[in-house]
């Protein structure tokens, strides 16, 4: 009983580190009231679901660029050696090790280039109740997935998401799930290139860092 209080307490002293960092960032001299709607705060946007089936021979490890590593982010002392792009993404990071989700990272020194984080069918994730999905115990849920904006060339994301799906696979994932906003063709492309499928779409909205989607029942 009591480790269940303690877990409460420090679940709701993460989510205020990062409402704390959010607030800040938005006060940023860079955010106009335009991009600061568009990424914390938005109802029915278009989404596509990804799907992608890592049971498929043939994947290999892509190599990364020099002096960029791909690692798996293990626990809360390796995600403090590590430079986030922004200060929430950190106590997000300790917020996902503590559920027990698994993190990767593409990372430059201890700079960290981009990020991929997954749940799985035995941690679970706040998505997949709104989303109507019920995954299996060999499949994931790729909730997060960023890359700096000054790392979106040359290949970046593709060599994160390509490498995740290889860490997954070895450690015996079946099928990975995920979802992007449906005018970003971009990631569409990262993603079909991948060999990932579409699924039907949904309607997403957010606040802050809570987000829910409208999905058909699509999982059984």
């Amino acid at each position: 009983m009591t480790h269940k209080v303690h877990f409460r307490e420090r679940k709701v002293i993460r989510l205020l580190q990062i409402l704390l960092c959010q607030f800040n960032e938005l006060l940023r001299k860079d955010q106009t009231l335009s991009s600061i709607l568009d990424r914390y705060f938005f109802v029915n946007r278009d989404v596509v679901v990804i799907e992608r089936d890592l049971s498929l021979p043939g994947e290999f490890p892509l190599p990364v660029r020099k002096g960029v590593r791909f690692i798996k982010i293990s626990n809360s002392v390796e995600a403090s050696q590590l430079a986030f792009s922004l200060g929430s993404y950190y106590f997000m990071a300790l917020k996902h090790l503590e559920a027990g989700y698994k993190g990767f990272a593409l990372i430059r020194g201890n700079r960290v280039l981009g990020e991929a984080w997954c749940s799985n069918g035995e941690n679970g994730h706040p998505d997949l109740k709104w989303m109507e999905m019920r995954l299996g115990q060999k499949e994931a849920y790729m909730f997060h997935l960023y890359v700096r904006p000054e790392e979106r060339v040359g290949g970046t994301a593709f060599i994160l998401l390509r490498n995740t799906y290889n860490a997954l696979k070895s450690e015996g994932i079946t099928k990975v799930y995920g979802y992007c906003r449906a005018d970003n063709l971009a990631a569409r492309w990262v993603y079909k290139t991948l060999g990932c499928k579409e699924l039907p779409s949904a309607k997403a909205h957010r606040f802050f860092f809570v987000t829910g989607t409208g999905l058909r029942k699509m999982f059984i």
